[in-house]
């Protein structure tokens, strides 16, 4: 399903990346474990072509990844990407239209996953008002929101409650 050869990356003279090769095969959890500054989310980020690799290639499902890719893959990143003044409902409806997905299709597929997280009633709240921890149920939202065929999941515990 996805395959990273050779990804190297640095930055002035800071490797942040050096010779990593992987293989996720369909149906499978993949970890990336290390201390802080291990080159993890440098890692996701090229996968994602978010950032260019110096040297490496990642495909998806036997291709070359390109930007047609993340339509089949959902990111949740370290950092929240959230905008704090919308409502969680137009929060998620905005993410959900990125990815085609018609308006009320969209509408019921995020009250079934805010139901799910036991948030059901914040659709119309401020996402600025919700905790931290519910915050990052609304980016996991957004991320799962158009059943990816891969999930990328950058610090997914990072204050969730």
């Amino acid at each position: 399903m996805l395959k990273a050869s050779h990804l190297h990356k640095e930055y002035a003279k800071v490797v942040a990346v050096n010779d990593i090769s992987f293989e996720v095969k369909p149906a499978t959890i993949f970890g990336l474990l290390g201390p802080n500054g291990a080159g993890k989310t440098t890692t996701i980020r090229m996968i994602l072509n978010i950032i260019v690799p110096d040297s490496g290639e990642v495909s998806f499902e036997g291709k070359p990844f390109d930007e047609s890719a993340k339509n089949f893959i959902g990111f949740l990143p370290e950092e929240r990407g959230l905008y704090r003044k919308s409502t969680v409902m137009d929060t998620i409806l905005y993410f959900a239209a990125l990815r085609n997905i018609p308006r009320a299709d969209a509408k019921q597929r995020a009250m079934k996953w805010l139901e799910r997280f036991e948030i059901g009633t914040f659709g119309s709240r401020k996402v600025e008002e919700l905790s931290k921890g519910n915050q990052q149920k609304i980016q996991f939202i957004t991320a799962i929101l158009h059943d990816p065929r891969l999930l990328i999941l950058d610090e997914p515990f990072s204050g969730l409650d």
